[in-house]
This record gives C-alpha cells, structure tokens and sequence, in this order.
C-alpha cells in the first residue's frame, strides 16, 4: 500500500520521532550532494534494484526525489512486488523547500 505524504507531516515526524523513519532519497548521488534532508538515506532510483535489501522495513519507509515522479514510481513497483507498505513525499525535495522545515536540509 502507497500513501502520499506532505513536508508538514514529515517535519513533525523528523523533529518528533526521527528513529522510527526511514527516509530514502532516490534521486542520483549528485542530486543528493547538492542537497538533502538530514536523515535521509541515498539510495539512487538507478541502483534500487540491488540496494533494496538496506532499507530496514521495521521502520516506517518513505522514499522521495525531486518532484515525487521516480519516487511515487518506486513505491508503486516495491509495493506490488513485495507487498510492502510505504509513504511517498508530496512533491518532494520541492516541496519540501517550500512548505517544510528548510533547517532540516543539508545543502552544500
């Protein structure tokens, strides 16, 4: 199951329970250095496939990218094949910039 996300929601849930996320940017490394959310993890839309197995799925899973495209793709395919619930980001990285806590960006 796919649920959409919103930055508002996210920033509660990093400033309020950070240890039960586990938040993954899929976009590619360069993007990612240029800036990202602090405790999300790099794990690029490219090589998923065969980093799957580092997401710990304890945790509450949600992916994001640029815009929510490769993400919401991602969650729909992990899902269906896995059977796996996660949370995608509302227009991401976007998003994020605009309607959350931009003290939580890594930026370079």
């Amino acid at each position: 199951m796919v649920t959409d996300i919103q930055a508002q929601e996210l920033c509660e849930l990093i400033k309020t329970n950070k240890d039960s996320l586990e938040l993954i940017d899929v976009r590619e490394a360069s993007e990612y250095d240029e800036a990202h959310i602090e405790c999300a993890k790099s794990i690029p839309m490219s090589e998923m496939q065969a980093r799957i197995g580092e997401i710990d799925w304890s945790k509450d899973v949600i992916l994001m990218c640029h815009s929510g495209g490769r993400s919401k793709y991602l969650c729909n395919i992990i899902s269906a094949s896995m059977g796996k619930s996660l949370k995608n980001l509302n227009k991401c990285t976007t998003g994020f910039m605009k309607d959350g806590d931009v003290s939580l960006l890594i930026k370079k």
